[in-house]
């Protein structure tokens, strides 16, 4: 018998010392709200009235992400990542006001909030050996 070690997957990745990569994905978020009660409102004519002011985010947002990740190969097991990531979302706020003493809704607006925020998380990644062993006969 004999015996045959091959590469597994990605044969040229694999040995490479660094090579870089493209992250396309997509997240969803949802946001909670801590409402602080009622809230006195001094009115132009020197009248105060007391409100509440509740924001809410009535539904999961979702978004997409772009980035791009570079890997260093350290040793045969280890390796170093970094991958930096864009994120671009659209959320949707609700915000309602309410009178203290009659609980009567007053006033409510949609605020749309476009954000980009960036993330780059770094890895140290420990794998095993990446082989295929063939155990055959010889004839």
């Amino acid at each position: 018998m004999h015996r045959t070690e091959l590469l597994k997957n990605r044969p040229y990745t694999d040995l490479r010392p660094f090579h870089f990569g493209i992250l396309v994905g997509t997240h969803l978020r949802d946001l909670e709200f801590n409402n602080v009660g009622p809230n006195v409102i001094t009115a132009p004519d020197g009248t105060q009235h007391t409100y509440t002011i509740t924001a809410d985010q009535d539904r999961w947002d979702e978004g997409f992400n772009v980035g791009v990740l570079g890997e260093l190969r350290l040793s045969e097991s280890f390796q170093f990542r970094i991958a930096t990531t864009l994120y671009f979302e659209l959320a949707i706020f609700l915000s309602i006001i309410w009178t203290l003493r009659l609980q009567i809704h007053c006033f409510s607006r949609k605020q749309t909030m476009k954000t980009v925020y960036i993330s780059s998380p770094i890895d140290l990644i420990f794998l095993l050996p990446n082989v295929l062993i063939i155990i055959g006969r010889t004839s």
